[in-house]
Parts: structure tokens; C-alpha cells; sequence
């Protein structure tokens, strides 16, 4: 025989606060983000579907990281997307790959040194609802940067002064339900 405690609730939690990201998994048309439509996305944290859209329909270089498991990417994924698990984020053979897809990202830019992270690096992050790749984006902020400053990541030798991270809010599925009716959602 189990028994349970019952606990009543005392207070209410910040739930953004609790978790690590804001809730974005709401039904889409529900409660938008207010300022996703910013126009301004070079330098905004969160872009819009439309956003993401609008940026691969112009031809704008950047690189796009996908922070889903890879039974999660194999079954579907966006055009390009480089795979690394939230869970390995962090880790060192994880931020070797990303320096290397930002210098491969420098090598197809004309307007940068291969050698230096520069103005024109983007790096957006995607995951299934938006919650994970929020999250991942600010990891990678504080952890690609301080790998690169040290020294650390050996593909790219210097950080330029700009290098953007941006995640896509409401994920893959957002994106099945703005921009391709036909993209497979689970």
C-alpha cells in the first residue's frame, strides 16, 4: 500500500525563474511574444519564424544550430541545421564544432577575415518549441565567448566584436504552422 502526501501550494513561483526560460510552448495565436516582430533582428536575443524566413530567403549567412536530440533531428530538421544536443552544449567537443561551423561561416562571407568572429557572425538556435534553444542560446553566449576569449576553441583565433546569438521563438513548430504547412510536427 502507498501512501502520498498531500502539500498544499503556499506561494506562487516565478515560473521563468523556476525553469531557466520563459513559457513559449502556449498555442500559437494564443499570447505572442510582444516584441518578436522587432525590426531590429541583428541585434535582438529572439527572432520570429517570419524573421528566420525572411533571413534564409535573402541569402543572409549565418549558422544554424539545432539543439534537439538526433533521433529528434532524423525526423525532421531545417535546411543546413548543425545538430548539437542542449545536453552537450557545453561541452568541449560540442563548442570545437560550432567554432569550426562559424569559421566555415566566415570562409563563405566575403566580408570577413576567415581568422576573427566578426560583424557579420549570426549564429540561431532552433529546437522543437522554443523553450530548449532559448535556453541553449544563453549557455552558448556565455560559454562561446569565454571559449574564445581564452583561447580555448582552436578553429577560430580571435573574437571579433560582434557575435550574435539568436534563438527562434516558438521553435519547429511554429514554423510548420507560419512557413511550411507541410513540415512534420510531433
Amino acid at each position: 500500500m502507498h501512501f502520498f502526501i498531500l502539500q498544499s501550494v503556499k506561494e506562487i513561483i516565478d515560473y521563468k525563474l523556476f525553469c531557466g526560460s520563459a513559457l513559449n510552448d502556449k498555442p500559437v495565436g494564443c499570447c505572442e511574444e510582444r516584441n518578436a516582430e522587432s525590426n531590429d533582428t541583428q541585434h535582438a536575443s529572439r527572432i520570429s519564424v517570419e524573421q528566420y524566413y525572411k533571413l534564409v530567403t535573402q541569402n543572409q549567412t549565418h549558422v544554424l544550430l539545432d539543439v534537439r536530440t538526433e533521433p529528434e533531428m532524423e525526423i525532421c530538421s531545417l535546411s543546413g541545421a548543425i545538430n548539437v544536443p542542449l545536453e552537450e552544449i557545453q561541452n568541449k567537443a560540442s563548442i570545437e564544432k560550432i567554432c569550426t561551423a562559424i569559421k566555415q561561416h566566415n570562409l563563405t562571407n566575403k566580408e570577413c577575415n576567415s581568422d576573427v568572429v566578426g560583424e557579420q557572425t549570426r549564429v540561431v538556435v532552433v529546437c522543437r518549441r522554443g523553450n530548449d534553444s532559448q535556453l541553449a542560446a544563453k549557455l552558448l553566449k556565455e560559454q562561446l565567448r569565454t571559449t574564445l576569449e581564452t583561447g580555448e576553441c582552436t578553429n577560430v583565433q580571435k573574437l571579433g566584436s560582434d557575435l550574435f546569438i539568436q534563438d527562434i521563438i516558438g521553435g519547429l513548430h511554429v514554423w510548420a504552422k507560419r512557413i511550411d504547412s507541410d513540415f512534420p510536427v510531433y
